[in-house]
């Protein structure tokens, strides 16, 4: 008898990788696509829900072929928050399964243990941003117009500022972000920029 093994999938990854950490998901299907869904707050069923899904909409995609993770949050009463709280991967290119997987896995660990929506704001962040190591200076730009480029210090520091005063944060990967004023007014968008010298 000759048996098929199993493929591996971004879905099967990600459920084993919560699952060490405690988390244990639902896995909802339907035409539109498919994720898992956890509490965004283990204790506060107010926080709405995480939804963890692929690029593509879908966690039954080969592993080989994971374009990156996104992270949405459902408020109470089902409508989902327009742009993600995590997202990774930039192009349709495949990323490395393994290592976006931890990523994620930090990220939704650490957003759920946060206390405020200040502590989770700043989970976000940083998720979202690059580290120093790969990207010494950021580009800030107003309303996608006009950039300023600052070190990497100075823009966190701008940034912790913002979510300090109530900013919204948007992740649109590869190290890019935006923050938006709390009455929607301004909105500054943070891109890593290559240093030249």
């Amino acid at each position: 008898m000759i048996t098929t093994p199993a493929v591996r999938t971004d879905g099967n990854v990600l459920l084993a990788a919560l699952a060490q950490q405690g988390i244990h998901p639902l896995v909802r299907s339907s035409p539109a696509g498919d994720g898992a869904e956890m509490l965004a707050h283990p204790d506060n069923h107010a926080c709405g829900i995480l939804h963890v899904t692929g690029r593509r909409a879908r966690i039954t995609y080969p592993a080989t072929e994971h374009t990156g993770w996104m992270v949405y949050l459902r408020h109470p009463g089902s409508t989902f928050q327009d742009a993600p709280l995590y997202a990774a991967g930039a192009t349709p290119e495949p990323v490395d399964i393994d290592t976006d997987t931890a990523a994620v896995t930090a990220f939704l660990t650490e957003y759920r243990a946060a206390p405020t929506t200040v502590d989770r704001a700043r989970a976000v962040l940083r998720a979202a941003a690059w580290p120093r190591s790969q990207a010494r200076d950021y580009r800030m730009m107003l309303h996608h117009k006009g950039a300023a480029v600052t070190s990497w210090g100075h823009a966190m520091a701008c940034a912790q500022k913002s979510i300090r005063n109530g900013a919204t944060i948007h992740p649109h990967g590869a190290g890019e972000f935006t923050l938006t004023a709390p009455d929607g007014g301004r909105a500054i968008t943070f891109k890593p920029h290559p240093r030249t010298t």
